[in-house]
């Protein structure tokens, strides 16, 4: 009996022993010498910050930090520019980049590591144009509109004068008094017939006179309703062509994004124009300047961005698209990327994770 629970105990040490090994990031280490890691980044805020006297931060960077310190690496940041991503030459001198969009295209030239931050593009608006009522006013009172009215003084004036012709002799108490006060009681009388006011003073007598008015109340009634329908349809028009709901509002607009870019990407894929920003922090300046209608970029960068800007009145549209997640990346067949998942699993499910994000969100 005892030599039974001594092997039992012996095999309980045996299967415990790799548990607890594994638990250790450390352990997944390769065997050999350390060397000093060359880690590449380019600035982004919030998830890649250079800070004025030199140091680095952001969610990806402090991220990075601590799976750094848990596995014991040293490491010196070299920064990059976007373009550099894709030359060959620059990313074989890097061991680990921080941080990249998960993608097909990224996995098959890098060794990305699990995803540590999961967000989606997003769509950030100025204030709609529409609102208010100086801007509801500006967009009745158009060129459009006066040339309507013209029109529509034309048409009174011309019956008014047929009205004065038909009844200046036979009525001319109310037609009468010389041309201009003929014509101007018969320009009244069309206006009032128009409207349908009614007000009894001015009233044709001769047959030609209320054949001519009949025709004109039914003529003036298909006139005004064309009125009402050319300004309810401006005013629909312009809502549909300066409101952005969505990514399927996007084609009506002009839009913004950064060049080279995932959200370039996803509008070139679906052939929407975009004009190109160098950086998130000139594509929300672009639209505080109404250069353009909205941007698509990074949800958390376009948050952040705005955040900052306490004066303006952008917003972010709720919800994302095109969704995808942050990871490291290491170069193809990098033997740290079991050593460095370990560490960087293990960070993002704990408390600290937590409140490292609300510093930055």
């Amino acid at each position: 009996m005892k030599l039974l629970l001594l092997i039992a105990l012996v095999a309980g040490l045996a299967a415990a022993t790799p548990c607890a090994a594994a638990s250790d990031p450390r352990s997944a280490l390769p065997a050999g010498p350390a060397r000093t890691l060359v880690v590449g980044t380019v600035p982004i805020a919030p998830f890649v910050v250079h800070r004025p006297d030199g140091t680095w931060g952001g969610i990806s960077m402090d991220l990075w930090a601590e799976v750094a310190r848990r596995l014991g690496l040293a490491y010196e940041v070299r920064e990059l520019a976007a373009p550099d991503l894709d030359d060959p030459a620059v990313m074989a001198g890097i061991d680990v980049f921080v941080s990249l969009n998960v993608t097909a295209r990224r996995e098959a030239e890098l060794d990305l590591t699990h995803a540590f931050y999961s967000t989606g593009l997003a769509i950030a608006v100025a204030p709609h144009p529409a609102a208010g009522l100086g801007s509801t006013l500006r967009q009745i009172f158009t060129a459009k509109l006066v040339g309507l009215l013209a029109a529509l003084f034309a048409v009174l004036a011309s019956v008014g004068v047929l009205m004065w012709l038909a009844e200046r002799r036979h009525n001319e108490a109310q037609f009468g008094g010389g041309v201009a006060r003929g014509i101007g009681a018969g320009l009244w009388w069309s206006a009032v017939t128009m409207t349908t006011v009614g007000y009894g003073d001015k009233s044709p007598v001769t047959v030609l006179g209320r054949v001519l008015g009949l025709v004109w109340m039914f003529a003036a009634i298909l006139i005004v309703a064309s009125f009402t329908a050319s300004i309810s349809a401006a005013l629909t028009v312009n809502q549909l062509e300066t409101g952005v709901g969505g990514p399927a509002d996007l084609p009506k607009v002009t839009v913004g994004t950064v060049a080279r870019s995932q959200g370039a990407r996803y509008l070139q894929a679906r052939g929407v124009p975009a004009r190109a920003y160098a950086d998130a922090a000139a594509l929300v300046d672009g639209l505080a300047r109404g250069e353009v209608a909205a941007v698509v970029f990074e949800a958390p960068i376009l948050q952040y961005e705005i955040k900052r800007r306490a004066t303006t009145d952008l917003r972010v549209l709720d919800g994302t698209f095109d969704n995808h997640g942050y990871a490291l990346a290491l170069r193809p067949g990098s033997p740290l990327r079991k050593a460095i998942n370990l560490a960087l699993l293990q960070y993002v499910a704990s408390d600290d994770w937590t409140a490292l994000l609300g510093t930055y969100l």
